[in-house]
């Protein structure tokens, strides 16, 4: 039965016949748990479809490789730069074979022009061996203005580094410039033989 009592006005349960259990409170410090480590999120310079354990870290072994990457990778050039610096240029001919497109050697310039260029890396190996890529002629030989000035600039800031002269006004051929005043490549070339084959 349910015991009333006057003197509160409030209705309590009668005592339990069950024995009490003494339930100990401890005071719980800070400091005796680890802390929440979150995760960093990607820089802000990968694509957001891109995480540190998706990030190619490895050299492509061929061309569908590669052909994956680069469209993770395409637009977002400064991931992209880090990409191709694992790649040594000489293997180019073989990694590309004859499948390389245009769309991918230009974006590929454009990272030479923008990335190279600012931290002085050697971009002379990368522009000869890109030049050996089977179907090359094709993929320049339709080149729009802007991207003739690309090459324009990159092959006058190759101009330092290549080991003579000739090299270079072999890849100004190569890459199909040929109105050399306007792409300011007349210094360059100037007293070197067009037709030179050897240094």
């Amino acid at each position: 039965a349910v015991v009333s009592t006057q003197s509160t006005g409030r209705r309590t349960l009668p005592p339990s016949d069950k024995p009490m259990v003494r339930i100990q409170i401890h005071d719980i410090r800070n400091d005796e748990y680890e802390p929440v480590v979150r995760p960093k999120a990607p820089p802000s310079t990968l694509p957001s479809n891109v995480t540190f354990d998706t990030l190619p870290t490895r050299v492509p072994a061929n061309y569908l490789q590669f052909q994956t990457d680069f469209r993770k990778l395409r637009s977002h050039p400064e991931a992209l730069y880090h990409y191709i610096r694992m790649i040594d240029p000489d293997v180019y001919p073989k990694l590309f074979q004859d499948s390389l497109e245009a769309d991918q050697l230009f974006r590929i310039l454009d990272v030479f022009e923008q990335y190279y260029i600012r931290d002085e890396l050697n971009v002379y190996n990368e522009m000869y061996y890109l030049a050996r890529v089977k179907r090359f002629d094709m993929a320049v030989m339709f080149s729009t203005e802007a991207q003739q000035w690309t090459i324009s600039r990159l092959l006058q800031y190759a101009a330092d580094q290549a080991s003579c002269r000739v090299s270079v006004v072999k890849l100004i051929k190569a890459y199909n410039i040929r109105d050399l005043e306007k792409y300011d490549l007349v210094k360059v070339a100037e007293g070197v033989d067009m037709e030179a084959l050897e240094c």
